[in-house]
């Protein structure tokens, strides 16, 4: 699935000229437009949080969530998506993800 933020694309290159490192984002000869990603491609994107990498996820109409030094929690039976930042477990959901920010790793942690 994919979808664009207005009929003429002013939000979609807002975005995109201040975030060039968000995952997820597709130009087409269309315009902009944002893939939705499946949760292996999430799992996929996080893999490399080690507790030492904030991360902060947009969610299509909700705020930011900022996970400080994110941790991806291994699958489990229900297959959810799940990141702790070692006190909370938050669940997110691949299909209302706009994009993904991982920040650099932290040499004080």
């Amino acid at each position: 699935t994919q979808f664009t933020w207005d009929s003429n694309h002013h939000q979609s290159q807002h975005h995109l000229d201040r975030c060039k490192s968000c995952v997820g984002h597709v130009a087409s000869s269309r315009g902009y437009r944002l893939n939705t990603m499946n949760n292996d491609q999430v799992r996929t994107a996080l893999n490399d949080l080690n507790g030492m990498r904030d991360l902060r996820i947009r969610f299509e109409a909700a705020d930011d969530c900022l996970v400080r030094t994110a941790l991806l929690v291994p699958v489990e039976d229900d297959g959810l998506i799940k990141l702790t930042d070692g006190t909370t477990e938050y669940v997110v959901d691949a299909d209302r993800i706009t994009w993904i920010e991982i920040g650099p790793p932290s040499p004080h942690r």
